[in-house]
C-alpha cells in the first residue's frame, strides 16, 4: 500500500527564537514574547475611544511592567488611530485588528527612536540583544545604524498585510520630515527631507495590478513605475508623492530596446523600497532580485512584507539558512505568521493528505477521493446556500498547482506535464463510466485503499459521509449534471481572446455550444497543445467569442467548478473560492509558492466580515459549515509537504 501522509497543523521553520527586534518591542509593554502579549489585547473592543485613544491603549497602558513614557505611547496611539481613519475613507466600517494595530504601534514607536537619537537605540537594542543571547535568545550579530535602516513584517496571507504597509508609507514620509535626525531614514549628502521616490517592487503584472487598485482605494497617488519614467521627472516628496510599482525583473542594468527594462542607476539609491513577497527560491535569480532591492536602498529605506519567510529560509542551503536567520533576526520587527492567524480562529482550518512514491493508480484513486471530497462541499454549498449566507461562504472551487511555471517541463531528460496529468484523470472518469462508477462505490465504502497511518481507518470515508446513502451510479450521473454540467467526451478549447487559456467541458453539455466546467491557466500554450496531442491525441479547438473564464472566475454566476495550472496564477489572485486543492511533485524549493497559494485557500470572509471561523467553537451553526470553513488538501509526491 502506497504511504499516505496526514500532515500536522505546523508550518514552516520556527524562526521565533531568532526574532530580537520584535522580542525587544514586547518586552517595552512588560511582556516576554508576543503570544503574553496578545493575551492583553486580543479580546479588547476595536476601534477608537471618545477621547480619541483606542481601546487598546486602555488595556495597554494599565499593565504592570510598562517600560514605555505613557506621554508616547499616548502620542504613538493616536498616530494609529489616524491611519485608521485613513485607511477607513475608502473601506465601510474598517477596523484595524489587534495585530495590526500592534504592527502599527511597533512601527511607530520603532521610527520615533530611531529619529529622535540613533545611535543611542541602537545602542539599546544590542544592549537587549546581549543580555537575551545567554537565554532564549540564539547569538545574534549586532545592530548597525545602516542595519536599521530595514525592517521586515512576516504577516499571514490574509492578515492585511497590503493595508498595513499602506499605513507604513503614511509613517515614513511623516517621520522623513518630522524626525530630529531624518539621515537614520535616508542617508543624503544633501540631508534633504526626502527620498528619490517611493518604490513597490512585486514578483508579477497581476500582484501589480492588485496593489494599484488598493492603494487608490486607500487615497494613495500611485502609478506604475513604466509610466512613471515615461512622464519625466520626480514629484517632490509630500502628501501626494505617487507610489510606483514595478515587477522586479523589469529592474535591470541597462534599459531595454522595447523600453520595458528601466536601469537600476537611473532610480539612485535614496528610495524608500517596498517589497511584496520578495523571495522566489534560493537559486540565482533570487539573489539577483535582492541585490537589486538592496542596491535601491542603500542610502534609503527597505521595508518587507511576506508569509513565507520562514519557508524562504527553510528551502536554502544549511549555511545559508544560518546566515538568513541572523538576518531576519533583527529586522523582523512583526510576527503574525500562519501560526497565530491560525489560532487565533482566523480563515480556515485545513486538512492535508500526501500521497509519496506511489503509482500511477494510486494517483488516479488518489484523484477520485480528491474529486468526491470537492464534490461534497460543492453540494453541502448548493443544499444549504440560504443557511451559510450570512458567513459569506462562496461556491466551492477545485484548484490544481502542478511543478513549473509552464504546463510542460524536462524532468530526466523527459517532458511532463502536470496539467495534462489532471486532464487525463478528468477525461477517464468522464468517459470511463463502469471505473468511475466502481472507484465511486469503493470510496463510499471505505474501501480507498488508503489508511491513517495512525488509526488504519480509511482517509475518505469521513471526508465525504454526505454522499452515501445512495447508489455509486446515481451519485456518478449526478456529479456529471452538477459539477460537470453534463456528460459526455472531454473537450480542450483555447480562448483566444485570453492569454493562456484553456476551457474544459463536454461534447453533451449543451446543444448551444461547450458550457465549460473548467479552466487551464498555464504559461507555454503552443507547447502544452503539442503535448495533448502527442501524449493524450486530443486535439484542441479554438474558440474565439469566449473572454477571459480565469477574470471572472470570482464571480458569483461562473459555471467553473476546476482551475488547474501552474505557479502563474498564485501571485495577485484575488478569490475567495478555494474549497480543495490538487497539489502534484511539488518540491522543497516551491515551499515559499505552496504557502502563498495556501494562504489564497484558507482566506474565508467569515461571519460579519469577521475573517474568522464559526464553526467548531460550540456555536450554533449550519452542519454544512465545518467542511466549507476547511480547506481541503490531496496531494501527490508533493514532498514539501512532509513539513507541513
Amino acid at each position: 500500500m502506497p504511504k499516505t501522509r496526514r500532515a500536522n497543523k505546523q508550518v514552516g521553520l520556527s524562526i521565533g527564537p531568532r526574532l530580537v527586534l520584535n522580542r525587544y518591542f514586547c518586552h517595552l509593554f512588560g511582556a516576554n514574547s508576543f503570544d503574553q502579549l496578545k493575551q492583553w489585547v486580543c479580546d479588547v473592543r476595536e476601534g477608537e475611544a471618545d477621547d480619541g485613544q483606542s481601546y487598546f491603549f486602555q488595556a495597554l497602558v494599565a499593565r504592570q511592567g510598562l517600560r514605555l513614557d505613557e506621554d508616547q505611547l499616548k502620542r504613538c496611539d493616536r498616530a494609529v488611530m489616524e491611519y485608521q481613519r485613513r485607511l477607513e475613507e475608502g473601506r465601510k466600517d474598517f477596523r484595524l485588528r489587534y495585530f495590526q494595530y500592534l504592527a502599527l504601534l511597533f512601527t511607530e514607536l520603532y521610527l520615533e527612536f530611531l529619529t529622535d537619537d540613533p545611535e543611542g537605540f541602537c545602542g539599546e537594542l544590542n544592549r537587549f540583544a546581549r543580555e537575551q543571547a545567554a537565554g532564549q535568545l540564539s547569538q545574534q550579530e549586532p545592530f548597525t545604524l545602516e542595519g536599521l535602516r530595514r525592517l521586515a513584517f512576516f504577516m499571514a496571507t490574509g492578515s492585511g498585510k497590503t493595508l498595513l504597509m499602506h499605513a507604513n508609507y503614511w509613517q515614513m514620509l511623516k517621520w522623513v520630515r518630522e524626525g530630529k535626525h531624518p539621515e537614520a531614514l535616508v542617508h543624503r549628502l544633501d540631508r534633504q527631507r526626502i527620498f528619490d521616490n517611493v518604490l513597490l517592487i512585486t514578483t508579477g503584472e497581476e500582484m501589480t495590478n492588485q496593489h494599484l487598485r488598493e492603494l487608490r482605494i486607500s487615497g494613495i497617488n500611485a502609478m506604475r513605475l513604466t509610466d512613471a519614467v515615461a512622464g519625466g521627472g520626480q514629484r517632490p516628496l509630500g502628501e501626494d508623492q505617487p507610489v510606483a510599482v514595478v515587477e522586479i525583473h523589469k529592474l535591470a542594468e541597462e534599459a531595454s530596446r522595447g523600453g520595458v527594462s528601466i536601469p537600476l542607476d537611473s532610480l539612485g539609491s535614496c528610495n524608500l523600497v517596498f517589497v511584496d513577497e520578495g523571495h522566489k527560491g534560493t537559486g540565482t535569480d533570487a539573489r539577483s532580485w535582492k541585490g537589486r532591492q538592496q542596491r535601491l536602498s542603500a542610502e534609503g529605506f527597505l521595508v518587507e512584507y511576506s508569509a513565507t519567510f520562514a519557508q524562504a529560509i527553510g528551502a536554502a542551503p544549511r549555511k545559508a539558512q544560518e546566515d538568513l536567520l541572523r538576518e531576519y533576526g533583527r529586522c523582523i520587527l512583526f510576527d503574525y505568521s500562519y501560526r497565530h492567524f491560525h489560532g487565533d480562529g482566523y480563515g480556515k482550518d485545513f486538512d492535508v493528505l500526501n500521497l509519496q512514491g506511489g503509482q500511477q493508480v494510486d494517483a488516479e484513486r488518489l484523484l477520485v477521493g480528491g474529486l468526491l471530497t470537492f464534490y461534497s462541499q460543492l453540494a453541502a454549498y448548493r443544499d444549504n446556500r440560504e443557511a451559510l449566507r450570512p458567513y459569506n461562504i462562496e461556491k466551492p472551487l477545485w484548484v490544481f498547482l502542478g511543478h513549473s511555471v509552464n504546463a510542460v517541463y524536462k524532468q530526466d531528460g523527459r517532458k511532463e506535464s502536470d496539467v495534462a496529468t489532471v486532464v487525463a484523470f478528468l477525461r477517464r472518469f468522464l468517459t470511463d463510466r463502469n471505473w468511475a462508477v466502481e472507484m465511486i462505490a469503493r470510496m463510499v465504502a471505505g474501501d480507498s485503499g488508503f489508511r491513517e497511518e495512525g488509526s488504519g481507518g480509511d482517509l475518505f470515508k469521513d471526508r465525504i459521509a454526505r454522499l452515501q446513502g445512495r447508489s455509486p451510479e446515481e451519485l456518478y450521473e449526478e456529479i456529471l449534471r452538477e459539477m460537470f454540467h453534463g456528460g459526455g467526451e472531454l473537450e480542450v478549447w483555447e480562448l483566444k481572446r485570453a492569454e493562456g487559456e484553456f476551457g474544459l467541458g463536454v461534447s453533451a453539455a449543451s446543444a448551444e455550444g461547450v458550457s465549460y466546467f473548467g479552466v487551464i491557466n498555464i504559461g507555454d500554450v503552443a507547447e502544452f497543445k503539442k503535448h495533448l496531442a502527442e501524449r493524450l491525441r486530443i486535439e484542441v479547438r479554438e474558440d474565439g467569442l469566449r473572454p477571459s473564464l480565469f477574470e471572472k472566475i470570482a464571480d458569483e454566476d461562473s459555471p467553473v467548478h476546476v482551475l488547474i495550472g501552474s505557479k502563474k496564477f498564485i501571485e495577485g489572485w484575488d478569490c475567495w473560492r478555494v474549497a480543495s486543492m490538487g497539489l502534484l511533485n511539488l518540491g522543497k524549493g516551491e515551499g515559499p509558492q505552496v504557502i502563498q497559494l495556501f494562504g489564497r485557500g484558507v482566506r474565508l470572509r467569515g461571519r460579519g466580515m469577521s475573517l474568522k471561523r464559526s464553526s467548531g467553537n460550540g456555536a450554533d451553526v449550519p452542519s454544512a459549515l465545518e467542511d466549507l470553513e476547511t480547506l481541503r488538501i490531496v496531494s501527490w509526491n508533493a514532498d514539501y509537504l512532509a513539513q507541513f
